[in-house]
């Protein structure tokens, strides 16, 4: 019986209406998890399979396959594998024990690969049509033309085991030649230059007289004869240029073949990011420890040590790695930790970061920052931000204990030393800052605190753009300490209230209408009837704004985490409900979303 650990997450809200995708993980928190996306469109149709990284030192096509995993589809099916061989990625090898590739005509055996190609050949009796992904060395031409361009190379074709091909349990016959010269001629007027355009090979591995007779063993050769579906090798060539058009390559063929089987998405989810990550939750003898980006954990004994989350960019792909410990997915598992290590953070084959785990007491942590804004003495407790004018002067004077630990950065500015310290030069807010480094085009701008080289803290002052001198009076008397704030909303029908930092839960599914907001008695004495009019309520990160102003007052959203821009996430289905006045934030609450 096999072995597997099968998990079943249901993502997005189950409705006839909507599209919905699942997730099954076979082989959890081994060196070879297996993550399969099964993606039903709204409408029923034609499933199609998209396998990527069964060989992992082709890129292109793991990562072209992962874009389409975030698809939501309007009609048919999708079934994704996008990374079917895990350790090979991790270290960029085309094989590991076995080429997976050649797996697929042997018994199973105890091998990883064996044991993943068997659910791979389970899920092609399931599809219409199995698209594998690659790269191939060259540019396949008819006839040979020089050692780049000739019949044994793979680059830039559509790769089929026959021209056609009779399936004697459907009685009918799969024309693989005609399908992949249709695709050829959707995709190859999208391809400025012609040299790098598509062509069909036709293997013949059917045929005694093949000269390819290895992928009998292959992928595509089990899909067409033992579930009797075409299947196709998609092949880029490794000589492109750039990562970036192998993945367009790849995505121009996909996109074929779903207009070919009439699957129609909504919209793609094609996002080409740098791999990046926030932080990390280390589980510490039981207690979690959130480390940011750039910090290090900080263990004063021998302990038990799992890496339990990372947030991160991307929603898969990432593979934690306890230096000296464990395997190269090391994710979720418990480790006894008794010496200095470090955790890998990878990205598939990229190294991102290594965090270090070091066996001493925590230095004296960071008690904050004091400074000075236009002459005016300021504290600011550890990560606590501050308001400014657009004109103001900012001299930061050091923190608030043993200054000579830390150097303290403004992010943007640019000291005479050219050094990360910006500790007594007086900074203006109007003059030649950098604005690449301001989070929002000089809406505000970060200090972070640095330790060892390391961030450990940061504060952000937020830029007042006040258009009345009476809203900028109102703004510098709210005290933070206070909660002058209530949210009023309505859900699935029933109303409620809440109060400033309180955060609103509801699950998938659920009608919400965020009604309006309510000032407390001294807030609203600061207030003009004006300003109170003027008050928004900003939902961050949902899509469905028509008029994108910012301001959800009075809307009733039907609540879908697919509808939300997972770069507002601040962790699992958490956001921000802002409350706002002409650009500035008065007050924040929170929302929850259940699956």
């Amino acid at each position: 019986m096999r072995q597997t650990f099968l998990l079943l997450l249901m993502l997005i809200y189950f409705n006839l209406s909507y599209s919905e995708t699942e997730v099954f993980k076979y082989f959890e928190n081994t060196d070879y998890e297996l993550n399969v996306y099964r993606i039903k469109g709204k409408e029923p149709g034609k499933t199609l399979m998209i396998i990527g990284g069964i060989q992992g030192d082709e890129s292109g096509g793991y990562l072209s396959a992962d874009l389409y995993v975030d698809t939501i589809l309007e009609k048919g099916n999708l079934i994704i594998v996008p990374r079917a061989n895990v350790p090979t990625i991790v270290q960029n090898k085309r094989q590991i024990t076995k080429d997976m590739n050649r797996r697929f005509d042997e018994p199973k055996t105890n091998i990883f690969e064996d044991q993943v190609v068997e659910i791979l050949k389970e899920l092609m009796h399931k599809s219409d049509i199995l698209l594998n992904l690659h790269e191939g060395g060259g540019y396949y031409r008819e006839t040979y033309i020089d050692k780049m361009h000739n019949p044994m190379k793979f680059g830039q074709c559509i790769i089929a085991d026959t021209d056609s091909f009779y399936v004697e349990k459907k009685a009918q016959t799969i024309k693989l030649g005609d399908i992949a010269r249709t695709i050829c001629l959707a995709v190859n007027p999208k391809i400025s230059d012609e040299k790098y355009h598509f062509r069909f090979n036709n293997h013949n591995t059917v045929s005694s007289t093949t000269k390819h007779l290895e992928q009998r063993k292959s992928a595509t050769y089990y899909g067409l004869t033992q579930a009797g579906i075409p299947s196709f090798g998609i092949e880029v060539s490794k000589q492109l240029p750039s990562l970036e058009m192998k993945i367009r390559h790849h995505t121009l063929v996909l996109n074929a073949f779903l207009q070919y089987l009439d699957i129609v998405p909504e919209y793609p989810g094609i996002f080409l990011d740098k791999p990046d990550y926030e932080f990390v939750v280390f589980n510490v003898n039981g207690i979690n420890k959130m480390v940011e980006k750039g910090q290090a954990l900080y263990i004063d004994q021998p302990s038990d040590i799992k890496v339990s989350f990372i947030k991160g960019n991307y929603q898969r792909g990432y593979l934690l790695d306890i230096d000296r410990f464990g395997t190269s997915n090391d994710m979720n598992k418990t480790f006894f930790v008794d010496q200095n290590s470090q955790l890998i953070i990878r990205k598939d084959n990229v190294t991102i970061d290594k965090i270090p785990i070091l066996l001493e007491k925590q230095p004296e942590s960071y008690k904050g920052l004091k400074l000075l804004v236009d002459n005016t003495e300021y504290q600011l407790s550890v990560n606590e931000n501050l308001d400014i004018d657009q004109n103001s002067q900012i001299q930061i004077i050091g923190a608030l204990n043993d200054n000579d630990l830390y150097e303290i950065n403004f992010l943007g500015y640019a000291n005479p030393k050219n050094s990360a310290d910006d500790k007594g030069y007086l900074i203006s807010i109007n003059d030649k800052l950098i604005k690449k480094f301001s989070p929002d085009n000089g809406k505000s701008w970060l200090i972070e605190v640095l330790q060892n080289k390391r961030k450990i803290a940061s504060h952000r002052l937020f830029v007042k753009e006040m258009p009345t001198d009476s809203i900028s009076k109102t703004i510098t008397q709210l005290k933070p300490d206070l909660k002058p704030f209530q949210l009023l909303f309505t859900l699935n029908g029933k109303d409620y209230q809440i109060y400033e930092g309180d955060t609103l839960v509801c699950h998938n599914g659920d009608k919400l209408s965020l009604n309006k907001v309510i000032p407390d008695k001294d807030t609203k004495d600061k207030l003009n009837a004006k300003d109170q009019q003027m008050i928004k309520i900003n939902l961050a990160g949902f899509i469905a704004d028509p008029k994108k102003d910012g301001d959800d007052k009075g809307k009733t959203f039907s609540i879908d985490t697919t509808k939300f821009y997972k770069k507002f996430q601040l962790e699992e289905n958490l956001y921000e409900i802002q409350i706002n006045l002409y650009e500035k934030r008065l007050s924040l609450f929170y929302l929850k979303i259940l699956e």
